[in-house]
């Protein structure tokens, strides 16, 4: 299957290019916002503060996590849609549930802040006593690592193998991992850039918070890039570069695992 209407292909993804755009614009203008009215308080609520909760930049990026575990469940359907018409061209499109999954949940918690309130007391309470440099250790760090390890390895060897046919979508994949892990960095040092002073810790916050949204649509992108590619342009030789993706544990896919362990090693180290 060629694609039947090659301007449909390209225009829509040109129109997928310019609605990511727009996010990424939305998000570097809720950082602008931060550093124009951080402080500035309706209601009792700091509606622009990337530091906190319940507020604009929590509710975009829950909505950005929500449309990432749509775009995934859109995938899935065109995947079973697809194995249904012509064999058995794609395997086990029922992982894409998993992340899926994976999207709403995060887009539940980032509305919700559970993983801010589940054990937090007792988790400070015991670092406290521990020494200086615990402080400011926060519960996703000791509890959720082994967590954040597992769903970031799914995600590399997963889309590594699913987007063996569309090398736009893998760029985006990895740039938006990428921007997860420098984020999960910054995150670890909130502590450090807290000492060296308010500047230095309010522009933490800001790139942290822009990496954190930058990524979901990094990684939205690129599940419809090739979803766009799959519906629209399965031709021949992205059949043959599907079925050279079909294994999980590919050795291109292990080498970006590695990749990826390694500076998460790095930024548990910090």
């Amino acid at each position: 299957m060629r694609s039947e209407n090659p301007s449909l292909y390209h225009s829509t993804q040109k129109t997928v290019s310019i609605y990511l755009g727009i996010l990424v614009v939305m998000s570097l203008i809720l950082a602008v916002l931060h550093y124009l009215f951080a402080d500035l308080r309706v209601e009792g609520i700091r509606w622009f503060n990337l530091d906190r909760e319940r507020n604009l930049p929590t509710w975009f990026s829950g909505a950005l996590f929500t449309l990432f575990g749509c775009s995934a469940m859109v995938a899935y359907y065109w995947e079973t849609r697809i194995n249904a018409r012509n064999g058995q061209v794609f395997r086990l499109p029922i992982l894409w549930l998993g992340v899926g999954l994976v999207g709403l949940l995060m887009s539940l918690d980032e509305i919700t802040i559970l993983h801010e309130n589940i054990l937090w007391r007792e988790v400070r309470q015991t670092t406290v006593q521990l020494s200086d440099t615990w402080i400011y250790v926060t519960q996703w760090q000791v509890l959720y690592a082994p967590a954040i390890l597992i769903l970031l390895g799914y995600f590399v060897l997963f889309f590594c193998n699913r987007f063996n046919s569309s090398p736009a979508a893998r760029r985006a994949a990895f740039a938006g991992i990428g921007c997860w892990v420098v984020g999960l960095l910054l995150e670890g040092l909130r502590g450090t850039f807290r000492q060296l002073g308010d500047a230095w810790y309010s522009g933490e916050v800001v790139v942290e918070e822009v990496l954190e949204m930058a990524g979901a649509i990094c990684l939205m992108g690129a599940i419809v890039f090739y979803t766009v590619d799959i519906a629209l342009d399965l031709s021949e030789e992205r059949r043959r570069k599907l079925q050279l993706g079909l294994g999980f544990f590919t050795p291109r896919a292990l080498k970006a695992l590695g990749v990826t362990l390694v500076a998460l090693i790095v930024v548990g180290s910090t």
